[in-house]
């Protein structure tokens, strides 16, 4: 280090002139995680910065032959390729990938590794991202965004799914994520007495396909709209289904999602669980609550409001944990919540939810209980499904241990050789296959069989 400081150091000053330097937070523009990096002050946007100097390192100074060569890649990440590019989306990446040993005398970096080899920055645009790898000193090179039908969706699958832009293209992933789905959590561990237990006989004897929805045990798909209340959709569509079934496919009720997103405040405080309104919460504490609330209005008593465009303005439920839902409402209408809306004499006569099972992750036991006990609440890592238009879902990237989306399992089949799960989501109709996707059956896919429920009728 030494022989290299006394190589520059007599034509530094003929090689350029130091800028006042400070400190920065180099997560915001220059993409470092540290903050022992200087950069020079200077004012103006990103893209007025001066040029690089092929004979001069940027920033440093030092000729460019003393420093090793490093290089980069520019694109745009696959899953932003697929939005629309407004209101900053469609985001360009960096991406480093030498691991050779670099020194920078004259900011004391001696490293036998790149400092960003592992790290992606983002930038609001490709001559951003440009001037950057150019001052750092990097050799680049540019991917362009592919086009939507050969995007890295399809090729990060397999053939057997359909990709496409739909109402969520305008979201980035952590967009969908906070709005759309929940804060991933692991699947809840219950009681060895609360799970039904399905013979092997039961078992042998499956069908290769089943379907609830031709025995018109199924409501029609809703929309959750823009908040996180997938698992009321869930837990409700199972009842409405239940109830079905306990009138002898007499009586198929549209059931009143808002009574639990606006009511429901269930906590299992030991293993950090707990019901949060538009903030999510999990099917089996929902049919706690309404064991202990005697009850469930119907859609038209009590209609859905929390996600619509002009929506309602409810305050939290009552006993709302903030320790373990985050913090409130920041603003809310008494006459919107559940203390004002909430009619006991509009609940559905004769419909009470007495108890709750859970079924065993075994996917055959699974399918056995669907045919035997109807549409069964189920949670997945739901982040994948953005994009998704039809196929059998299976992507080769899928944590089962996040779940952070409720949906209900209607029915199975068998695609060539290929078993799949029938599922109905509640983001509309025009999502997905008609509002419903096929996931792959057998594997345990984004956690689809892990927290599997349903409740029981009296």
């Amino acid at each position: 280090m030494n022989s290299l400081f006394k190589s520059i150091s007599s034509p530094r000053s003929a090689l350029f002139t130091i800028q006042k330097r400070t400190l920065f937070d180099v997560q915001n523009v220059w993409g470092r995680t540290t903050v022992d990096t200087q950069k020079p002050e200077i004012s103006g946007s990103l893209t007025e910065m001066p040029r690089q100097n092929e004979a001069v390192a940027p920033l440093s100074g030092v000729p460019a032959s003393i420093l090793k060569e490093r290089r980069c890649r520019i694109f745009v990440p696959a899953r932003n390729a697929m939005q629309s590019g407004t209101n900053n989306t469609k985001k360009w990446k960096i991406e480093w990938n030498s691991q050779e040993r670099w020194e920078n005398p004259l900011m004391g970096w001696a490293s036998s590794a790149d400092p960003h080899s592992s790290l992606m920055v983002d930038f609001s645009s490709r001559e951003d991202a440009i001037v950057y790898c150019e001052r750092m000193g990097y050799k680049y090179e540019i991917v362009e965004p592919p086009p939507l039908s050969d995007s890295y969706l399809q090729i990060l699958f397999n053939d057997d799914m359909l990709f496409e832009a739909n109402k969520f293209a305008d979201m980035t992933e952590e967009e969908f994520e906070q709005k759309i789905l929940m804060k991933p959590q692991p699947p809840p561990i219950h009681s060895q007495s609360r799970y039904i237990h399905i013979s092997d006989e039961i078992k042998q004897q499956l069908p290769d396909d089943f379907d609830w929805r031709t025995k018109n045990a199924v409501t029609p798909v809703k929309d959750q709209g823009t908040v996180g209340t997938c698992w009321a959709f869930s837990t409700v569509q199972n009842i409405e289904s239940q109830w079905f079934l306990r009138n002898n496919g007499s009586m198929l009720t549209n059931l009143s999602v808002e009574q639990i997103v606006d009511c429901d405040g269930t906590q299992k405080s030991d293993t950090l669980q707990a019901d949060c309104g538009v903030y999510g919460g999990w099917p089996f504490l929902a049919f706690q609550y309404l064991i202990a609330q005697g009850g469930i209005a119907d859609e038209a008593s009590y209609s859905y409001c929390a996600g619509i465009k002009s929506p309602c303005e409810p305050c939290n439920a009552p006993g709302y944990n903030k320790s373990l839902c985050g913090p409130p409402i920041p603003f809310c209408y008494l006459k919107d919540s559940c203390e004002s809306k909430l009619d006991l004499a509009k609940f559905v006569p004769g419909l009470k939810i007495v108890d709750w099972k859970a079924i065993e992750e075994d996917e055959e036991s699974i399918a056995a209980a669907l045919i035997t006990y109807g549409p069964l609440s189920v949670a997945l890592n739901g982040l994948m499904l953005q994009f998704y238009h039809k196929g059998i879902f299976n992507p080769l990237m899928c944590n089962p241990k996040n779940l952070d989306h409720a949906v209900l399992l209607v029915g199975f089949g068998i695609e060539g050789k290929k078993p799949y799960w029938i599922v109905k989501n509640s983001w509309g109709v025009n999502w997905g296959e008609q509002g419903y996707f096929r996931i792959l059956r057998g594997k345990g896919v984004c956690g689809i069989n892990t927290q599997v429920t349903t409740a029981v009728l009296e």
